[in-house]
């Protein structure tokens, strides 16, 4: 029974709550809160290195850990999906959970390891974000900068056409960071002959040995993606905002958009197994294992050399341990010199999506506005795949993962969903 009602959960919510279609927009409502995480967590416990655990501890919850494997081991079962990743970390409890189940390597059966490499996909928009963030503290940019002052004319004055007048140059970065520039999205908003799948991954699909480079995507962008309204009256989350993020970088940074990632962020908090694809040498992941297969429709995307357009949007891989260090360094206010820099991703502006909200990099669900009550709220970004790095503050825990398949439409929500449901049945006092 407890196993339906969870089901019946997860589907009420998939049907009502919170959608990453591109084609949703929404008049601009900034919302009045601005979640203050510093004071809602405590000093989480510092994440090991993989193979710094020779003797595993002790384990304080092990029925929790019996039901979590449970649940990663039925949704590769019951959904066919190839492969399923799940880190649960929770320092007020002294706990952590990391499972796996099904295969990295279909073909060569290669089981999956909890610890293995995978696309992480749009959670690269947080990277980015905390990038630019970091360059704003070093005096390089400001957030209300014109687009103008960093991309150049030839694709300002033709990037955001309405009623026949360009409004690209008074584009900012701050309404790039969150999805309110008008910009319509190059990689999900146009499907013209209405089969499910946008013309621009039908062309990903169709030419698999194209090499992309931003440049390329960019004109794709201007001469495919409508725009949906003037700069700051709409919010339309799009892939098209924050390839231009990754060019401001570069023309601010003195770096490319790699080596910013690198050593701004990458390096400082040890992300030893992260790196960006297509941009820079291969990361081995541990044991000198290759990033586990990803699938979009069934089509094996680590085989297409097209998804190289991902760039800036959705261009990196990482693991479960890496993103658990890069989310605990941004909710304990570690990535930043100035907390405003913090604040400043947590300025939500309101979607079409109940109980959903967009920040800088940064998505907030608030279950209970989609009249699932009882799990607060989680704050974070999830991927194409399926991937997924949540932080959620009413156990103080991160929720990481992916599922390696862009279907189930929103799976990342479902597992995550009966995850913390199946958490507060282990924990309650």
């Amino acid at each position: 029974m407890k196993k339906v009602w969870f089901l019946l959960t997860t589907i009420l919510f998939l049907l009502a709550a919170c959608s990453v279609d591109n084609t949703n927009t929404e008049s601009i409502e900034p919302s009045p809160e601005t979640s203050a995480v510093e004071e809602l967590v405590s000093e989480p416990t510092a994440v090991p290195e993989p193979t710094d655990t020779p003797t595993p501890p002790e384990d304080p919850l092990p029925e929790l850990t019996e039901a979590l494997q449970g649940i990663v081991d039925t949704w590769v079962n019951e959904n066919g999906l190839p492969s399923v990743i799940l880190m649960v970390d929770m320092p007020d409890q002294n706990y952590s959970f990391a499972g796996g189940a099904g295969l990295a390597d279909q073909e060569a059966g290669e089981a999956i390891l909890p610890d293995g490499q995978f696309i992480i996909s749009s959670m690269t928009k947080t990277f980015t974000a905390v990038t630019i963030l970091k360059l704003v503290e070093q005096g390089k940019l400001s957030l209300d900068d014109p687009l103008s002052l960093y991309i150049p004319e030839e694709y300002t004055a033709r990037l955001l056409m309405v009623d026949g007048e360009s409004y690209g140059e008074m584009i900012t970065v701050r309404q790039l960071l969150n999805h309110t520039s008008g910009l319509g999205d190059f990689s999900n908003g146009v499907d013209e002959d209405g089969n499910g799948i946008s013309d621009f991954k039908e062309l990903v699909l169709a030419e698999p040995d194209t090499m992309w480079d931003e440049a390329m995507v960019l004109e794709w962008a201007i001469e495919n993606a409508a725009p949906l309204g003037q700069p700051g009256e709409v919010y339309g989350y799009g892939d098209t905002n924050y390839q231009l993020l990754g060019m401001i970088i570069e023309a601010t940074s003195g770096m490319t958009l790699a080596e910013a990632y690198r050593q701004l962020i990458f390096e400082p908090l040890g992300m030893t197994h992260t790196y960006f694809e297509f941009e820079e040498p291969v990361v081995e992941g541990v044991n000198g294992r290759a990033v586990s297969n990803a699938y979009f429709n069934g089509v094996l995307w680590n085989e297409l050399d097209s998804h190289s357009y991902e760039w800036g949007s959705g261009g990196l891989v990482s693991t479960a341990a890496d993103m658990n260090r890069f989310l605990w360094a941004w909710v304990n206010g570690d990535l930043f010199d100035d907390p405003a820099s913090q604040e400043e991703m947590t300025a939500w502006v309101t979607t079409p999506d109940c109980g959903t909200s967009y920040g800088m990099g940064l998505y907030r669900f608030i279950y209970e506005e989609c009249d699932i009550p009882g799990i607060g709220e989680n704050i974070g970004h999830g991927g194409l795949f399926n991937s997924f790095a949540f932080y959620w503050p009413e156990q103080n825990a991160t929720l990481i993962g992916t599922l390696n398949s862009n279907e189930p439409s929103l799976g990342f929500l479902g597992i995550m969903i009966e995850v913390m449901f199946t958490v507060q049945g282990f924990t309650a006092e």
